[in-house]
């Protein structure tokens, strides 16, 4: 079991286990629930410095800002110094998630045009495809 989550395709394992948790208990009787765990407020006091925030903050403006800091470094190594160090070899993947940005950009604004408030949130689905992406990647492996 260590050894399993020790590697990236048991991150990846896990990673989409609970996407696919997320989204069932969102979508189920449970969502109030869901919705309860999702807003639980959480302190953190060191000192006379006090941030408080419900769960979501946290996450959005805590692991996630990890998580994109983490990807833009490895981004940023591999165009100075690895595989995609030239033009021709970066530029599959750079029109890659171009398109990863924007066809569910895209989707999304399709689905939610007529509501004003709803559409606000399409850039939700650029951000957050990345997660999904290297998910499903890591469960190959080296391949």
């Amino acid at each position: 079991m260590k050894s399993l989550l020790r590697s990236d395709q048991g991150a990846g394992i896990v990673m989409l286990a609970f996407m696919a948790l997320a989204l069932v208990a969102a979508n189920s009787p449970f969502a109030a629930l869901y919705q309860a765990v999702h807003h639980t407020p959480v302190h953190l006091r060191i000192g006379e410095l006090l941030i408080e925030g419900p769960m979501v903050y946290w996450i959005n403006q805590g692991l996630m800002v990890i998580f994109f800091v983490i990807i833009g470094f490895e981004i940023k190594q591999q165009v100075l110094e690895g595989q995609l160090n030239t033009l021709r070899s970066a530029a599959l993947p750079a029109f890659a998630a171009l398109g990863g940005m924007a066809v569910p950009a895209i989707v999304y604004a399709s689905f939610n045009q007529g509501d004003a408030v709803g559409i606000r949130g399409w850039a939700v689905p650029t951000a957050t495809d990345i997660v999904l992406a290297l998910s499903i990647l890591s469960l190959m492996g080296p391949r």
